[in-house]
């Protein structure tokens, strides 16, 4: 019999308030955490908290712009004093619904440094302000969404795929750094989930394809990655760090 509590902690996710990030957020708060949902979108953020929080939930909504350090970085201690110091940070905040298919060369120079200011800098920015805080309690989770599309290397979609592929290199190098303190660091690598989220980039022709890919033959779905949340931020999870989960129904073998 497992005979491990989950304690309560205080939960960022990032790019909360929609889609993957929402489900994870719901999951959390299930499980008994405290959870402030950073979203670009305060309209957004603001009504899913209220909706969360009306279940007697503790769930606090945050406008913050990841690709923003200080702004990320003033977030962060505003959790801490509203919240609690915050020990499970999920990077979820993404471009990704708003981007298109297109070869490397009509990529733009604007559009590829927003891609990866948002993508990775903004989940380094993030990681960063959370581990200051999470080194102080003794304990922490990191987990950041990456994608198997890193996996597939997909064509056409240069940017998305190099800043998903980055995540897991930091999350190698931050695992190293931050297991001395209690804090565990990993990736998941979901694959195309549907959401409630609009999009011109995925069309059913894709869902198909990645399907025909796969063991299990469904569309990825956001409480799939969730569960996998639910289960790294655990107690059980103390002892993994440094490694990329894929969540994708058996497409991508690492």
């Amino acid at each position: 019999m497992n005979t491990m509590q989950t304690p309560t902690r205080t939960a960022v996710v990032t790019g909360g308030a929609q889609g993957i990030g929402l489900e994870i957020s719901c999951k959390l708060l299930d499980a008994g955490h405290r959870v402030a949902l950073f979203d670009i979108n305060e309209a957004s953020a603001t009504a899913a908290a209220k909706v969360l929080a009306a279940t007697g939930k503790v769930c606090k909504a945050y406008e913050v712009d990841v690709s923003n350090h200080d702004m990320v970085a003033s977030a962060f201690a505003q959790v801490a004093r509203d919240l609690g110091k915050v020990e499970i940070l999920v990077n979820n905040a993404a471009v990704f619904s708003t981007l298109s298919r297109k070869p490397m060369d009509e990529i733009s120079a604007s559009e590829w440094e927003t891609v990866l200011r948002v993508n990775v800098s903004g989940a380094f920015f993030a990681a960063k302000a959370a581990s200051i805080q999470m080194r102080e309690a003794g304990w922490g989770r990191i987990i950041s969404i990456s994608s198997n599309t890193v996996g597939l290397a997909r064509p056409y979609f240069l940017h998305y795929v190099t800043s998903k592929s980055a995540l897991i290199g930091m999350t190698r190098s931050m695992a190293r750094e931050l297991g001395a303190y209690g804090i565990t660091v990993n990736a998941l690598m979901p694959s195309l989930t549907r959401t409630n989220v609009a999009t011109q980039v995925v069309q059913q022709s894709h869902f198909d394809e990645i399907e025909a890919m796969q063991c299990i033959k469904r569309s990825g779905s956001p409480e799939d990655v969730a569960g996998a949340i639910d289960f790294l931020v655990s107690e059980q999870a103390g002892f993994i760090t440094g490694q990329t989960i894929a969540v994708d129904g058996g497409a991508v073998f690492l």
